[in-house]
């Protein structure tokens, strides 16, 4: 059976191929369904983030709404559109539509109010939350978080968040790429405990800066630890009698450990104001105002020093001093594959299991029955917690690596937090960039 006008460009986009952006200008909208055409934008919105997928919602969401000017879900998905181009503006006056044309519905309303924040328009986002009516507690929730994001928003402009992502770089040794591959190379060599460990939003979820801080943004951050958690170990397991409430709220005391800690870059943080990222700015700044407010002396670098070195070759410099190595991580294969890279003849893997909510590791990843907290986290502590001799353990293990980082280094290991760089090397388009990066042909920034 042909393929309709709608399936056609949607193909376009995934494929990475043809003209999708005028291909969607010959389309007859008039032949087809309102919702048919929604469901169309959202996945080129969705599959195509970094190669024009953006652009061509909004051609085929602009014509939805020129043939049917009342349609709520067509607005508000022009907003959403609009919010990751940039375009703030844009997308608080397209989600303001959205809003009066469904007044009932919950998620337009709280993403009118999100906007209304973004756009630092404070007072109208504070009464647009006002006039929601929640019917349950987690609708009460979902609005208490984005008030709370309102807030801390206002608190901590951007201006604000430059000045402490100047300032801990001003008051801490900041590493170069090369310094870290020096710092690396000496241990190794040396057979001392060592330490690399980066920072990104998932740790930044529990960065508890001081009390009162956690006190006044609390709905935000337990908005933020809840997502974290579910994406983590899924929607069934209970941080509260798991220990793992008391095991977080250590981390940043745990990871200063560390010889070199990675922490959250400007251009990072400022991107997800530009798109006004209710998680990702908290989560990313607190990183940073702890260690301004809570860390007298520490190296640091970017929190992307893993792409970096790789990039520049110079962690395939530092691999050729590693006679033996052993991976943390939940990916089959990867040890043969760190065989093959580096020539490494002696490479052990320790399989854990993989985050719950992971698209991009669904057929290539260890799986079992066990969660990773709280069995296989402390069956694993306590199997690194004996003597090393410098042998340098490669780790692709998410927050809990962090962890794990710090324990091989207090046994005289060499601990690298290499993260989602080894989903590159396995040809997994994890992250936004690793299509380019590591030659991943067809990739989308899903992983899919």
């Amino acid at each position: 059976m042909p393929r309709s006008a709608l399936e056609e460009v949607v193909s376009l986009v995934k494929s990475r191929t043809g003209d999708p952006l005028s291909f969607a200008d010959t389309i007859d909208y008039g032949a087809h369904d309102d919702f048919q055409i929604l469901v169309a934008a959202i996945e080129c919105k969705e599959s195509g983030w970094e190669t024009g997928g953006l652009e061509v919602a909004e051609r085929m969401l602009k014509r939805l709404l020129a043939k049917s000017p009342d349609y709520a879900a067509g607005f508000y998905e022009l907003a959403v559109v609009h919010r990751f181009q940039r375009r703030l503006s844009d997308a608080l006056n397209c989600a303001v539509q959205a809003a009066r044309k469904a007044p009932g519905n919950l998620g337009y309303g709280v993403f009118q109010a999100h906007m209304f924040y973004a756009n630092g328009c404070w007072d109208e986002g504070d009464a647009a939350l006002d006039g929601i009516v929640a019917a349950h507690p987690g609708e009460r929730a979902q609005i208490a978080a984005m008030r709370g994001f309102g807030a801390y928003l206002k608190e901590f402009p951007r201006e604000r968040a430059r000045y402490i992502t100047d300032e801990i770089r001003r008051r801490h040794y900041w590493m170069s790429v090369e310094e870290v591959a020096a710092a690396i190379t000496s241990a190794i060599r040396s057979r001392r405990g060592f330490a690399l460990v980066r920072l990104g939003d998932g740790e930044g979820t529990f960065a508890r800066v001081n009390p009162a801080d956690e006190q006044r943004f609390a709905d935000l951050y337990d908005h933020c630890r809840r997502f974290w958690v579910t994406f983590l170990l899924g929607e069934s397991f209970d941080p509260s009698w798991t220990g793992y409430e008391a095991l977080t709220a250590h981390l940043m005391p745990t990871v200063e450990q560390a010889d070199i800690l990675g922490v959250a870059y400007w251009d990072w943080i400022d991107y997800e104001y530009s798109i006004a990222a209710e998680r990702t700015i908290p989560c990313l700044l607190n990183i940073n105002r702890y260690v301004l407010e809570n860390v007298r002396y520490s190296t640091l670098c970017n929190q992307d020093i893993h792409l970096q070195l790789y990039r520049t070759g110079l962690l395939a410099e530092v691999m050729r001093e590693v006679p033996s190595a052993t991976v943390i991580s939940c990916l089959d294969g990867l040890d043969a594959k760190i065989r093959e890279m580096f020539g490494i003849a002696d490479v052990d893997l320790i399989r854990i299991p993989s985050e719950s909510h992971a698209p991009h590791l669904a057929h290539v990843a260890h799986r079992t029955d066990k969660p990773h907290f709280p069995q296989v986290f402390w069956d694993l502590m306590h199997a690194l917690a004996r003597p090393h001799h410098g042998r340098v353990f490669l780790i692709a293990a998410g927050t809990f690596g962090k962890y794990y980082a710090c324990v091989i280094k207090q046994h005289g290991g060499i601990a690298l937090d290499l993260g989602s760089i080894v989903d590159g090397w396995m040809k997994l388009a994890s992250r936004p960039g690793y299509g380019s990066v590591f030659g991943i042909g067809g990739a989308d920034p899903s992983g899919a």
